[in-house]
């Protein structure tokens, strides 16, 4: 049997490392096995220098149980999350710098999502092969959808915040 967690490891205060953690426990011999796979790892020179924020530790710890999820992980008969994709949304969420949240969808995708002080909505659903922007704007009831590039959502995101 294999279980899964997500460790993470502070020096000084400071996130120096997330892993994946597996346990595995063989009933016939009747011992455990821990297994540690490193998700992100920060050299000891960056470790006073770099704070990853809450909201984007939730995201990659939420990354973590979407790759973990196997066939038919939504009882309708959703697929598993390929690496490529896992590892697109890991790169965007390391360029992010503002809050976002993480969901995995039916349609093998994954979005992140926000709201902003006036209740609009902005999400990005990352696909294999392009990212959809998807907007609404509560006062107006107006909505708007485009295709973006990866690089545009840091500067939507701060648009879309105010900032």
């Amino acid at each position: 049997m294999l279980t899964g967690n997500t460790d993470y490891i502070y020096d000084n205060g400071f996130l120096a490392c997330i892993y994946s953690r597996y346990d595995s426990f063989d009933e016939t011999s009747s011992t455990k096995t821990l297994y540690r796979m490193p998700i992100l790892q920060l050299p000891s020179e960056l470790l006073l220098k770099i704070t990853i924020p809450e909201w984007k530790l939730e995201c990659y710890e939420q990354l973590v149980s979407i790759s973990q999820l196997k066939d038919n992980w939504n009882d309708n008969g959703a697929k598993p999350f390929s690496k490529g994709l896992l590892e697109k949304t890991k790169d965007i969420l390391d360029s992010l710098s503002y809050e976002v949240e993480l969901f995995p969808t039916a349609k093998n995708t994954i979005q992140l999502e926000c709201n902003n002080k006036d209740g609009d909505y902005l999400e990005f659903e990352i696909y294999e092969d392009k990212i959809k922007e998807f907007r609404l704007w509560i006062k107006d009831n107006e909505n708007e959808t485009k295709i973006i590039d990866s690089c545009q959502i840091n500067e939507t995101l701060k648009e879309f915040y105010g900032f």
